[in-house]
């Protein structure tokens, strides 16, 4: 995870040599090398999700899915953003936006083999460690209050191998452990530890019932 207060320059050391970094030593978001090979682990979580074989085909298929192509404009508009040329990295942003939906700003920072399975609608401004996948409609950020836990100002940081699932948001200064599971639905503002798993207890039940033959469109009792 990130320390709070850090410069660009400590950010790219940190995620280099620190905890967030351990296992993908040598992998720096501010080069282009770097930003390559976190395109390539993005890849990989995708065809392993998907469980498809390697082939020249089905590899320019994953390519052009909105998951994969979410995730390369934003490495690009935060390659810039690193790099300190925020008006290419803001127009990378709107680019994701218009074409896949997704409201990722420049300066969030995804760990490697970052997920979006279905990005339209995922809004993120954050920090987040590795293998993250957030699921349609989930919402990261909310810039509520100036305390900053390392995901900047009033914005979350999420640990490592941690699932949003759809239409939920995690608003403010909160800590996501590693490995917690956030499921749908569900509006989290309060830190979650390691593991665990937050989820909203409603249960479905039938409450009306139309009769047969009624094509009037009122529902009965």
């Amino acid at each position: 995870m990130t320390s709070p207060g850090l410069t660009a320059q400590e950010e790219r050391q940190e995620f280099l040599y620190g905890e967030a970094g351990q296992d993908v030593p040598g992998v720096d978001p501010a080069t282009v090398l770097g930003t390559w090979r976190l395109l390539r682990s993005d890849l990989r979580r995708i065809r392993v999700v998907l469980a498809m074989p390697r082939s020249v085909a089905k590899s320019l298929f994953l390519v052009i899915t909105p998951s994969f192509v979410a995730m390369m404009l934003h490495r690009w508009s935060h390659y810039w953003h690193l790099k300190g040329i925020p008006a290419v990295a803001w127009l990378l942003w709107a680019l994701n936006l218009y074409i896949t939906g997704a409201d990722i700003t420049p300066k969030t920072r995804f760990g490697h083999s970052a997920y979006l399975p279905h990005p339209n609608g995922v809004i993120v401004a954050a920090v987040l460690g590795h293998r993250c996948t957030l699921f349609g409609r989930s919402g990261v950020g909310g810039g509520r209050g100036e305390e900053d836990v390392g995901g900047g100002p009033g914005l979350p940081l999420i640990g490592n191998d941690v699932e949003i699932g759809h239409n939920s948001s995690v608003l403010g200064s909160v800590r996501i452990g590693d490995r917690a599971t956030i499921g749908a639905h569900v509006l989290l503002m309060k830190d979650v530890s390691p593991g665990a798993t937050v989820a909203v207890r409603l249960r479905s039940m039938v409450v009306a019932v139309r009769e047969p033959g009624d094509h009037s469109g009122r529902i009965l009792q």
